[in-house]
């Protein structure tokens, strides 16, 4: 199946607006190239960086066919804007484990927790300064991929032939 950035996007813009409650137009992905939504809103970054927990899981099927469970941690920034972007961003931060926020990334097979603190990350625009406050979410994410056995070209068939007491035990066989 692979990672699902759709469903990473879908559970942060969800966590966002119901801890935030700002709408959805107010949660917007960064580098869009286009206008700001005005003042107070929420800018993302869903996937800043992304490493590989532990070795990825390998199951050998019967039909040859590679399962692979990859479990990997993502770090996605937050970032919010305006006169009130301190509290905007608190809100999102202290809503992060509650329960109802948790069975928003469960299903989607993510889970979230803190990465860091929020930071004041104030700056000059337009000559002026703007609010603006900062913290990172890891995400955990599980998910499946499958590799075809006829996509390897390990083999076609399989034959033995030889002289000793296994001629007779292993018979000519063909794996399709």
């Amino acid at each position: 199946m692979g990672l699902s950035t759709s469903n990473i996007k879908t559970a942060l813009h969800t966590w966002l607006t119901t801890t935030t409650g700002l709408t959805g137009d107010k949660v917007v992905w960064a580098y869009q190239n286009a206008p700001e939504p005005g003042s107070d809103f929420i800018s993302v970054i869903p996937i800043l960086s992304m490493q590989r927990i532990g070795q990825d899981e390998r199951i050998y099927e019967n039909d040859a066919d590679i399962l692979t469970r990859h479990r990997r941690s993502i770090i996605a920034q937050i970032d919010g804007y305006g006169g009130d972007a301190f509290g905007i961003v608190a809100n999102a931060y202290d809503g992060l484990l509650l329960p109802n926020i948790h069975a928003i990334f469960l299903p989607l097979a993510l889970s979230a927790d803190y990465n860091s603190n929020i930071r004041n990350i104030s700056s000059l625009k337009d000559g002026r300064y703007e609010a603006r406050a900062s913290f990172d979410v890891r995400i955990s994410a599980v998910y499946d991929s499958t590799t075809l056995a006829d996509d390897l070209g390990w083999w076609d068939s399989v034959q033995y032939t030889g002289t000793g007491g296994m001629l007779g035990l292993i018979p000519e066989t063909t794996v399709n």
